[in-house]
């Protein structure tokens, strides 16, 4: 990817929480220190990096109570 002209250099990173608890209760593998890393090193090695993610917002093991909205 960093040598080619014709892959774009993007990747898309699952991260799915910010947060190493929820990310370990979800049975992921990566801590957010991992991920901070593979960021690093990509960023390291790819000029013109772009990155996009997703973030789970409601894990159902969390239970959030948001009052007002229907």
């Amino acid at each position: 990817m960093s040598v080619s002209e014709k892959i774009c250099p993007h990747l898309h990173i699952p991260f799915q929480s910010g947060d190493s608890e929820v990310l370990k209760g979800m049975n992921r593998k990566l801590s957010v220190s991992d991920y901070k890393s593979i960021i690093e090193r990509a960023k390291g090695k790819i000029t013109n990096l772009a990155i996009t993610c997703d973030f789970i917002i409601d894990f159902p093991a969390k239970k959030m109570i948001i009052s007002g909205i229907h």
